[in-house]
């Protein structure tokens, strides 16, 4: 397995660790970073000298190798998908719902508290979400002053899959040609090429999942405690990005479990390992929310989201099997996805519909999905026809079974654990995004499909070799393409068509697909305009929107208070509050209208700006301020 996924496992869960560390001395800032980074680096340094140093030929030789490792076409394809997801990444600020809504306004809030805590909001996922992906854009944001590099935490992670696949899927027994081949397959996932210059944490857990599994079976073969218990820590940093991956614990037991030995010739260093995968795990967060809840979940019978958690697992099972396959099936543009989720929202309201009704927004492919998005992609179409193309060619590729040699690849029982935990996270998660949550079990599930009879033969196929680099091209058609992160000039170039052919719908339409960024900047520039710089301190009465990010900017001007239902002017002025920003949804869910709202809080309009241009959508954001003495 590569050096660099090692290092990625390690650097992660030490800075994980640091923040926690750091906020229980209330020192998260950039002198308790500085200290943990110098330790971390005293202790990396001591560790490599015990390993014999730095091997400065080996590196040599590597480098000098690196280039006839693109002489072929899908490596050279992959290595311009990492280039234009990179450009993609550094040209545009990530506008993901999510990481506005919750995970980016939480690391301001802690890094202006200097640690860790519990904020004082309306929506729950601030506090009750695991912290990982967080926490790890915490010193990014903290040295850089802004949340513009954070997809930098999903393209590295993206450069390090191929070979990670590589190695996970030789470990299982698949023939290394056809573990060369698919490597770059399952790395073009739509999943995971969308999210790797995002700041979006699904395709994130991946690479640990992968880089455990990798080194729990290299211990056990080589005897190894050092590489069970970093295994151990990459599960662990699994089960704190995303509860839903809690599972893969079981396979990292079903590994280690017959070597257990293994972790107890080196007490110290195994007190150590299981002290840091508990600080990176789920442990933290869960032992918060029973703090502060009551609940491990952090969700509570009054909890304005709820849990998705199925109450049938059948049920669970049928409805994840046919939510799962049309998701990764829904073609890259799908302009009827209104009348696909209304159809299904009609479904779901009928008795046929009854069982599905635990979960959230059953077969829906998103809202506003009109394409494949950081969103809502899953494996892929693309990946889910070859793979479906691949087995019915290769079953008729399959050798003579009496003519072939028996081959018995390793790992035969482990290829099916898995699957096994597919079933699992069918039968309990409800998710209306379930095929993107999935997004780190796809790749572990392909070892038991590709050690089928006829695929090292398939492989061979030079049809077949064209189907896979034009898959890749696909992927990179797409990277181009993305509505959030377009790589053409689509709003010239709708400009210019819009002057040649003024009566034409098409140019309007394609300024509105890729005019998202247009968006967030007109947002930003009215913020910036009715907001004072001399304001140390905003308030922002909001339910789940994803605004609260402009309100930071420009960094170190404003820090941003929560406003909730019951605050009263009086709270505000002593808080030193003068302006406040406001939602138009928050009004909706207290059920006040603006004028009524403005009086009952001694507040006066000062502007108002509608968030989006479709008559469907009537969303406001309103700048008020508290009335003074002259008022």
């Amino acid at each position: 397995m590569c050096r660099g996924a090692k290092l990625w496992i390690l650097v992660s869960s030490w800075l994980v660790a640091t923040g926690w560390v750091l906020s229980a001395f209330s020192a998260m800032n950039q002198t308790g970073y500085l200290l943990s980074l110098a330790i971390g680096g005293v202790a990396g340094a001591v560790a490599l000298a015990k390993n014999g140093g730095f091997d400065l030929v080996a590196w040599q030789r590597e480098l000098q190798r690196l280039p006839r490792r693109f002489r072929r076409p899908a490596p050279r394809l992959f290595l311009l998908l990492a280039v234009l997801t990179l450009a993609g990444g550094l040209l545009y600020r990530d506008n993901n719902g999510d990481s506005d809504s919750y995970r980016i306004p939480r690391v301001l809030h802690w890094l202006a508290a200097g640690q860790w805590h519990w904020i004082r909001t309306l929506h729950p996922l601030m506090n009750i979400s695991e912290c990982n992906f967080s926490l790890l854009s915490t010193p990014l944001m903290l040295f850089t002053h802004t949340d513009r590099l954070i997809f930098l935490l999903n393209w590295i992670p993206f450069l390090l899959l191929p070979g990670l696949v590589f190695s996970f899927l030789k470990s299982l027994g698949v023939r290394a040609r056809v573990a060369w081949w698919w490597m770059w397959i399952l790395s073009s996932g739509w999943g995971f090429v969308f999210q790797a210059n995002s700041t979006a944490n699904d395709s994130f857990a991946a690479i640990f999942v992968l880089a455990g599994v990798v080194l729990a079976l290299q211990a056990r073969a080589e005897g190894r405690t050092d590489k069970a218990l970093l295994a151990l820590i990459a599960i662990s940093f699994t089960t704190g990005i995303k509860l839903t991956n809690l599972p893969f614990g079981l396979l990292w037991l079903v590994i280690m479990v017959p070597a257990w030995r293994l972790l107890l010739r080196r007490p110290l260093l195994t007190l150590g390992a299981v002290a840091l995968s508990l600080l990176v795990s789920f442990v933290p967060i869960t032992v918060t929310n029973l703090q502060h809840t009551g609940t491990w979940s952090g969700l509570t019978k009054d909890s304005p989201i709820h849990a998705t958690e199925l109450h049938s697992p059948f049920w669970g099972i049928i409805g994840n099997t046919f939510c799962l396959t049309t998701q990764n099936l829904m073609p890259p543009f799908f302009p009827q996805a209104d009348q696909w989720n209304a159809m299904m929202d009609r479904f779901v309201q009928s008795p046929a519909g009854a069982p599905f009704r635990d979960f959230t927004h059953f077969g829906v492919l998103g809202r506003d999905c009109h394409s494949v998005n950081e969103s809502n992609a899953g494996i892929g179409a693309g990946v889910c026809l070859l793979t479906a193309i691949s087995l019915m060619a290769a079953w008729r590729l399959r050798p003579n079974r009496a003519a072939a040699a028996p081959f018995h690849p390793p790992g035969r029982w482990l290829r099916l654990v898995p699957w096994l935990l597919l079933l699992i996270f069918m039968a309990k998660v409800g998710t209306v995004q379930s095929a993107r949550h999935l997004t780190p079990y796809y790749i572990t599930l392909f070892p038991l499909l590709l050690c089928r009879a006829g695929i090292p033969e398939l492989a061979r196929q030079r049809w077949w070799q064209l189907a896979v680099n034009l898959l890749l091209v696909v992927a990179l058609s797409l990277v181009i393409l993305n509505r959030d992160r377009p790589l053409f000039p689509a709003l010239t170039l709708s400009q210019a068509l819009a002057r040649e052919f003024p009566e034409a719908k098409f140019p309007h339409q394609l300024a509105k697909s890729f005019g998202s960024q247009l968006g967030q900047t007109r947002l930003q520039t009215f913020l910036s305009t009715n907001l004072p710089a001399t304001e140390a301190k905003v308030g922002y009465a909001a339910f789940m929107e994803a605004d609260e990010p402009m309100l930071w900017q420009p960094w170190g001007i404003h820090t941003v208070e929560r406003i909730l239902p019951t605050d009263q002017p009086a709270d505000w002025r002593a808080a030193g509050l003068h302006y406040i920003v406001l939602e138009s949804y928050y009004l909706k869910e207290i059920r006040q209208d603006l004028a009524d709202w403005l009086k009952a809080h001694d507040c006066i309009l000062v502007a108002d700006c509608a968030k989006n241009a479709s008559p469907t959508d009537t969303s406001h954001l309103y700048v008020t301020r508290l009335a003074g003495p002259g008022d």
